[in-house]
This record gives structure tokens, sequence and C-alpha cells, in this order.
């Protein structure tokens, strides 16, 4: 992994562009959250920072489609350049006293916007820096680096936020935003022609063709499928994570505690699949992600403060063997005139998966007590385990 960074010029400064950013996103998230509150004084409209981003996942589809017919290398600069422009508006009317609700829920939406043609184009620009034999370490650092941000979002934004204040905080991410867009500059276009739409008919033929290419693409679909079960038994735990521990007599620290020790273990989990990607197919290292978070979930049900953080090492780790192989997988089987589009169409699908764990789960909780309901979860994600060992081949 470190040989990659050191050796990988593009992929170097890929790798620091999208780390910077995305630090500067959660510090902006809990910032923009704090922001829409203090300005709207309303729980439903904060809500709305959040819930804004799972309605565009759905259209990521589209603007996906149109980022595998344009150079991705412009379309992060520019829409790295635009959030950043954004920011700093934003924070010229904040200054001013200028901001209203309004205008607040429009920025919101503007830089959610602009994330449905990055995220896509981030996704389908790696392709371009790193080779087949080099992308699971690539996603592996990445996915690293993502779970060490979010360990300093649980433990260190809100202090940060309270030293700099909301108006530091928008400007730290206006400044990563200019900061990757300066690495994105330098880093060498590797992308071939790209060909624009002629018309309506032929963009929607396309969003057609990456849907057909899921679905009857055996190995992407026999990812697609395992990947959408394995989110439909794990997703339960964060969003009832709460409820298991008050129903545990734990502290108030016990949550963000859990959510650290869940970052930690993907840290280590993401370590773990460089040291052993050659000693084992990827079909048997994702049935062994299934696996792990099959062991924690079975641990909660021990219902013991040991076990608790234990359970969360294995989540994390199952997480990111799940994550980082299906992203890989993916990658080196998708055409890059296809990457985008995939990939959005693929989260589509699989997220679908999230809140109807979550909604099925809670259901049970109702009746059940929750160190129950999760050893319930996790007897079929060990039989998806099984399943995945079995059509997952490569």
């Amino acid at each position: 992994m470190r040989q990659l960074l050191k050796t990988n010029k593009n992929f170097r400064l890929f790798w620091m562009a999208i780390s910077i950013s995305s630090l500067g996103d959660y510090v902006d998230d809990i910032a923009f959250a704090q922001l829409v509150y203090l300005v709207t004084k309303s729980t439903l409209l904060t809500s709305y920072v959040f819930a804004i981003k799972i309605v565009f996942t759905f259209l990521s589809v589209f603007t996906a489609t149109y980022v595998d017919r344009h150079n991705k290398k412009k379309i992060l600069i520019g829409t790295s350049a635009g959030q950043g422009i954004v920011l700093v508006f934003l924070l010229f009317l904040y200054q001013n006293q200028m901001l209203n609700s309004y205008i607040l829920i429009g920025f919101v939406t503007i830089q959610t916007v602009f994330s449905t043609f990055g995220t896509p184009a981030q996704n389908a620009f790696l392709s371009c820096v790193v080779t087949k034999e080099e992308m699971l370490s690539a996603r592996s650092s990445l996915h690293m680096f993502m779970n060490f941000i979010q360990i300093f979002s649980y433990t260190c934004a809100g202090a940060l936020i309270t030293f700099i204040g909301i108006p530091g905080a928008i400007l730290l991410d206006a400044f990563t935003f200019l900061l990757a867009v300066i690495l994105m500059c330098l880093t060498e276009n590797k992308e071939g022609e790209n060909q624009k739409f002629h018309s309506t008919q032929e963009f929607f033929e396309n969003v057609r063709e990456g849907f057909h290419f899921v679905l009857h693409e055996k190995l992407i679909y026999s990812v697609l499928i395992v990947t959408f079960f394995g989110n439909l038994l794990i997703a339960p735990v964060e969003g009832l994570m709460p409820a298991y521990l008050a129903q545990g007599g734990y502290g108030d620290y016990a949550y963000a505690s859990f959510m650290i020790g869940i970052a930690l273990g993907g840290i280590g989990g993401a370590w773990l699949l460089t040291k052993v990607q050659d000693k084992l197919e990827k079909g048997k290292l994702f049935a062994c992600g299934f696996f792990l978070g099959a062991l924690g979930l079975g641990m909660l049900y021990l219902n013991h403060i040991v076990m608790v953080y234990i359970s969360a090492l294995f989540l994390g780790a199952s997480c990111s063997f799940v994550s980082v192989l299906n992203a890989t997988i993916l990658q080196m089987n998708t055409p890059k005139e296809m990457m985008a589009r995939i990939f959005s169409i693929f989260k589509c699908i699989s997220f679908v998966a999230s809140p109807l764990g979550i909604v099925a789960a809670g259901a049970l909780g109702e009746v059940l007590d929750m160190a129950v309901v999760f050893m319930i979860l996790a007897l079929p994600l060990l039989l998806n385990a099984l399943l995945t060992r079995k059509v997952i081949r490569t």
C-alpha cells in the first residue's frame, strides 16, 4: 500500500486530493447541521442536510451517465472548485447576517448536486491512475484513510468547531476543496477520447445499458446480490445500537466508543486485506468479510461491554472487507467507459437494503431484546458468507 503511494505519482496526487477534501467534508457535515438548526430553528429542516444526500444517491444514476461520456479529471476539478466557491459565498452571507432558511437550504442542495457528479467521477478516474493489479491496494488505502477521518469526526470535530466556530469550519472546508483542485490539476490525464451525447434518447439508452450490464453480467450481479443481503443484515447495527446500549444499561459514552471501535476495525481490516490479497481468492476474502460480520453480530448477544467493543472491531473489519472487495471487483470487471454509472447503479440498488433492514430489525425490536435481534441477524449473514463463497469465483 505504501509502495503504491510511493511509486505511482498520479495515484498519490489523487489520493491526497480525495483525502483532503473528505476531511473538510466530515467537519462540514457537522458544521452545516449546526448552522441549519441555528438559522432555521427547525429539526425538520436540519434533517434535510442528511436526507437530501439520500435522495440524490438515486439521482446519481443519471449524473454518472453524464460523467461516463465526459472528462473525469475536469469534472473533479470543476466540482471541487464549485463547492469551494459556494462555501466562500455562504460564509460571506453568514458573516453579513444575510442568510435565511431558504438560501441555506439552496446552498445545501447545490453542494449535494456537485457531489452527485464528483463521486462518480472519483470512482471512474481511479481506473485511469492505477492498474488492475494495483486496484485492491488503492481501494484499501482510500478506505483506510476514510476510517481515520471518521475517527477524527467522532472525537475531534465537535471540539474543533467549538474552537474555530462554524465560520471557521466552513472556511476550512473551502480551503480543502481549493487544495483538492490544485492536486487534481497536477495529475496526468490518461483518459481516452470522450464522446458526447447527441440526443436525449441516446442519454437514456446509456442509462438503460448500465442497468442491463449490472443485471446480466454474472459476476457483477452475484456481487450485487450478496452485498444487498449483507447491507440488509448489517445496516441495523448503526441505526439501532443506541437502543441496544440503552437496554444494556451502558453509559452515554458507549455509542461514540462503539463507533470509534468500528472505525478502528475498518482500518485494521483494510490493512489486513493488503497483506492477504495474494494468498487467497477475492471470493474467499469476500466470504470472510461476511463471516466477520456474523461473528460481530453474534457477540452482541452476549451483552457484555468487553464483547461489545470486540464486536465493533469485527464489524468494522467486515465492512472494510466487503466494501473494498466489491468496489475492487466492480472496478476490475467493468469497462472504463461505463465505470461511473455502474458504480452508481450498484450503490443505488444495494443502498435500498439499508433502510429495509433497519425498519425490519426495528419492528423485531418492539417484541424482542435487541441482543436477540442481532443474533437473529447473525444467522442469515453467516449463510450469506457461504453463498458468497459459492457464487463468487475470482
